[in-house]
């Protein structure tokens, strides 16, 4: 059943909507990737960009979802995922 864009299932799991909504943020981030990527785009404009459009389409509805700890950890993998994309690979001195 859909509820203002949310899938909502008998059991209440929210993973097939998490990994929905992960793609539909993955689909975001790579039609956005060509301005992101100008070089009149400084970093903090993409910031924004990320968090003000790529982010709402992924928490869109989020406030009905009863996440679990394995929709939190998928979540966070994919927020470090795009954050990796935006800024490259960063070495820690001193590990």
């Amino acid at each position: 059943m859909l509820h203002e864009g949310t899938f909502i299932n008998p059991k209440n799991a929210m993973i097939e909507e998490i990994k929905s909504r992960i793609a539909a943020g993955n689909r975001c981030f790579c039609s956005l990737g060509q301005i992101c990527s100008s070089r009149a785009v400084d970093e903090a404009f993409e910031i924004k960009i990320y968090q003000m459009i790529v982010k709402a389409v992924v928490v869109y509805g989020s406030a009905k979802w009863a996440v679990s700890e394995i929709g939190t950890n998928r979540l966070g993998t994919w927020e470090r995922r795009i954050q990796r994309r935006m800024y490259g690979l960063v070495v820690e001195q001193g590990i």
